[in-house]
């Protein structure tokens, strides 16, 4: 008897967790000429749905427990620890799937601490579950179709109606059935109905679908495909990547999984909305290539949310959401719902109209807004415009709003509201204040415009200066080196440094690793993601190219130029096959920025110069200064070089000398000429702390770098005393690479 019970409970506990594998077709023996066969061999297929030594029971009802896994199969979500239901153990089979479909907000329990996960799932339950699971678009007016719609919570009329409007559910016999139990034929029929494909591991994916799509692996890469239904990106992506690259979707892109590095829309994508909806973990929605997005909708999660490139509508409704405007948006809404929200456009985005419904929203302004409205509900909310930031147009009728911060807001009117502040720091350029309460404006009140034509009203605040070219200059620069950074992570085979200042312009060293590296790489690369910095950073209005001026960032074609202008720079005969060994050495390339804010015009140019800092150019370059000292070392030593081994060799005639005789004619030349270039920022020795090029001239500094560095030199050492000794000298370049060579000394010899 034990022997049989052990026997059984490894069955049970096999096909559960499905580490035994039935052989194919043996659980389908029961759904032979069931109407649902074909649905569920398919599904059985790919995991979704198991047998048992029974069969597949087709016409058996399913408990809530199973449908979570059902759920959990086709999401793929997350373990999690947070258990609010008292009647889940730990450790069940179904454990992970319940606490992880109630996380993702789609499991809410029927009581306020019970799952019930061993009762009859209804089909009112399971239909709004899977509405949930899969974004359906909830429309009670679907329900309409059954003839006891009557019958069905509320709860789950939206649900139902919205999967029967789109043509998942279909009832039998002109009725939903809302109390009765679900089958589970029934169960994977709706999952027939509503997907039409899971992509579940990483790499490139091509396939149209006539229904929704989910992916729930990181990695996935969507390529030229149409998709009828929502297109999910399930929890199971976590943290991942996800690109979609020329992806049309008719439904909506459903975001769920993917992290701050990101989920990528490029190439000719065509999105109507997006929805985001992770409940927890940052995320980043990167629009590239001239992908077109309609609407963003952030509507679940507190985490931070970054949307960069060109978006139309972006729509803010969940309460204490952070979301940052990286690029440009048409419009960004935050309605009521969104209470005590973030909204930050970033240095060097725009957004065209911002309007804020919701209490206590906080709006911080680093790039530039055409127009902010803050409504009569958003009491409390509160505006910053930092420094070289602006505001054109602000109206306000809004309690209690407070605006702060070093930029500028051209024209402020306030319509109504009580306890407006706006800090002295704040630069206003004109105020109206048509409400019925003064406001303060740099610590001055401006009483209401009573329309008599005497007193408070329009004003002009004193101290409103516009920003100087200096200051835009500045922030320009600092966001160029803020995206350096961004810039070389795409790259291997070269790096920028930070831009510094160089005359009346910035410099950029271009580090070249690999001078075999196609062009065509580096504009797939590099060129795409530089242009839509500069695009993206709302100043700027044209771009002059080496000789090729007046490029307009607005223009249709203004990508087309930019590269027609660097080939021009390069030269005839340039083409995909030009390599970077063809660009070093060339005339340096000048970009030149026209941008304006706050009534202020500025230029900006920034010259970028080409150096071959391949391992083998620069040891044939330092070999070549380090063998080349000539007169100064040649009393003393032999110098001698093989790639990265820098050899002395101390003469027989000077063995005697001390260190503190040949300093000068000897240590300081030889140090000179290995990290003296300008291609290196810093040169280290050994034990001692790394110097700059002008440090490297300073003769106390150099003294005690060469005291430390581990050689174990005083000034009364001998110089055959070195022999053996060596020493790391490591350089690095300004983009911060580090490239070592050894120094070594060794006595002369004298042969039989």
């Amino acid at each position: 008897m034990k022997k049989r019970r052990l026997l059984a409970v490894t069955l049970v506990l096999a096909l559960v967790l499905g580490s035994v594998a039935l052989p194919a077709g043996a659980a389908f023996q029961d759904a032979k000429g069931h109407w649902a066969q074909e649905a569920i061999e398919r599904w059985e297929g790919r995991g979704v749905v198991k047998g048992d030594e029974k069969g597949f029971r087709p016409d058996d009802p399913m408990t809530r427990a199973e449908f979570a896994v059902v759920l959990d199969r086709l999401m793929a979500y997350a373990e999690t620890k947070v258990n609010p239901f008292k009647d889940v153990p730990a450790g069940t089979w179904y454990t992970k799937s319940v606490l992880g479909a109630a996380a993702a907000g789609i499991l809410l329990g029927t009581d306020v601490d019970k799952a019930s996960p061993g009762d009859r799932i209804t089909r009112e339950q399971a239909f709004t579950l899977m509405g949930r699971a899969l974004m359906v678009k909830e429309n009670e007016a679907g329900t309409a179709a059954y003839s006891d719609a009557a019958e069905i919570s509320k709860y789950a009329k939206g649900y139902i109606g919205g999967m029967t409007a789109a043509g998942i559910l279909h009832g039998s016999n002109g009725k939903c059935s809302p109390k009765s139990n679900i089958t589970r034929a029934e169960v994977i029929t709706v999952v027939d109905n509503a997907i039409g494909d899971i992509v579940d591991k990483a790499g490139e994916y091509q396939k149209n679908s006539e229904k929704s799509v989910i992916v729930n692996a990181a990695g996935a890469v969507l390529k030229d495909m149409a998709v009828k239904g929502n297109l999910i990106i399930a929890e199971g992506v976590g943290n991942g990547d996800v690109t979609l690259d020329s992806v049309t979707v008719e439904g909506n892109l459903v975001l769920r999984g993917g992290g701050e590095h990101s989920v990528v829309i490029k190439g000719k994508s065509k999105l109507g909305t997006v929805v985001v909806n992770r409940r927890d973990g940052k995320l980043r929605v990167a629009v590239e290539d001239g992908a077109e997005v309609e609407i963003i909708t952030v509507e679940d999660g507190s985490d931070d949310v970054r949307i960069e490139g060109e978006v139309g509508t972006l729509i803010v409704e969940n309460t204490e959401a952070a979301v940052e405007v990286a690029g440009s948006a048409g419009m960004v809404e935050v309605p009521e719902t969104a209470a005590g929200a973030q909204v930050k456009v970033a240095e060097g985005a725009s957004v065209g109209t911002l309007n804020v419904a919701a209490p206590k929203t906080n709006v911080e302004v680093s790039g530039s807004v055409s127009s902010l409205t803050v409504q009569e509900t958003a009491e409390s909310a509160a505006v910053t415009v930092n420094a070289a930031a602006a505001v054109s147009s602000m109206t306000s009728a809004a309690d209690k709003l407070n605006v702060d911060g070093k930029g500028t807001v051209q024209n402020l009117t306030v319509t109504g509201g009580e306890g407006v502040v706006v800090s002295g720091d704040t630069k206003v350029s004109n105020v109206q204040n048509k409400g019925d309460d003064s406001i303060l404006v740099g610590g001055e009140e401006v009483k209401p415009d009573t329309g008599s034509g005497g007193g408070g009203g329009t004003v002009t605040p004193p101290v409103t200066p516009a920003p100087t070219e200096a200051e835009l200059k500045k922030a320009l620069l600092d966001k160029v080196n803020s995206e350096i950074p961004g810039v070389n992570g795409v790259m291997s085979y070269a790096k920028l440094s930070a831009a510094e200042a160089q005359g009346s312009g910035y410099a950029v060293s271009v580090e070249v690793y690999e001078p075999s590296t196609k062009l065509s790489a580096v504009a797939n690369d590099v060129l795409a993601k530089v242009i839509g910095i500069v695009k993206n950073y709302g100043q700027i209005e044209t771009l002059d190219v080496a000789s090729t001026t007046g490029i307009s960032l607005n223009a249709a074609d203004c990508d087309q130029k930019i590269i027609a202008a660097v080939k021009a720079w390069g030269g005839s005969g340039w083409n995909g096959d030009t390599t970077l060994a063809d660009v070093v050495g060339k005339a340096d390339l000048t970009l030149t920025l026209h941008g304006a804010s706050g009534g202020t015009s500025y230029t900006a140019s920034y010259t970028l110069s080409f150096q071959d800092m391949s391992e083998p150019a620069l040891q044939q370059k330092v070999a070549a200064s380090f063998t080349g000292l000539g007169t100064s070392v040649g009393e003393f030593a032999n110098l001698s070089a093989e790639g990265a081994a820098l050899k002395v060799t101390v003469k027989t005639a000077a063995a005697d000398k001390t260190v503190g005789e040949v300093y000068d004619k000897l240590f300081n030349p030889l140090i000179t000429a290995v990290g003296g270039y300008e291609e290196f920022k810093t040169v280290k020795l050994g034990d001692s702390g790394a110097l700059t090029k002008e440090e490297l001239k300073d003769a106390v500094k150099l003294t005690a770098a060469v005291k430390g560095c581990g050689l174990g030199v005083a000034g009364t050492t001998k110089l055959s005393q070195l022999a053996g000794k060596s020493v790391d000298v490591v350089l690095a370049s300004n983009a911060g690479k580090t490239y070592t060579f050894i120094l070594s000394f060794v006595n002369e010899t004298t042969e039989a």
